[in-house]
């Protein structure tokens, strides 16, 4: 049985009025099953950074955004695919911004190691605003 990952810091999506842990894990099947759904063109499996830097931080595919938002939350008991979906497109036509569901997803990401690397989202100084855009500066961990 592979060890469960815990992240230095957790981070959180609001879908359907509940707060939901956003979770990833590396040594689980969270990997291939997301490499696998989005195949390239060749055949190969998909890559994950490709996948969220295209799809996250651009605007991307309504689809991929759903995908990468539901393996973060599938974890918790209960949840649908289809229902995350509907929660997704309630927050958008309710007036929310995809970057509230979206950024949680690509700071989970990074910091999961699913990526390739696991690295560190640098929060802002004190006193100053938070980027409201996934282009947070992230490095690689020591």
């Amino acid at each position: 049985m592979a060890p469960e990952l815990k992240p230095a810091r957790e981070f959180t999506v609001t879908l359907g009025g509940r707060e939901l842990p956003l979770r990833y894990d590396v040594f689980g099947t969270d990997v291939e099953e997301m490499e696998d759904e989005f195949r390239r063109p060749d055949g190969t499996p998909g890559s994950i950074l490709e996948l969220a830097r295209e799809h996250l931080l651009k605007a991307g595919s309504l689809k991929v955004q759903v995908a990468l938002l539901w393996y973060g939350v599938r974890h918790n008991k209960g949840l649908t695919r289809d229902q995350v979906r509907r929660w997704y497109l309630q927050h958008t036509q309710d007036g929310g911004k995809r970057g509230d569901l979206l950024l949680p997803v690509w700071r989970a990401l990074v910091v999961s190691g699913v990526l390739g690397f696991i690295g560190e989202i640098e929060e802002p100084e004190e006193g100053k605003a938070t980027p409201a855009d996934p282009n947070t500066p992230v490095r690689a961990a020591e």
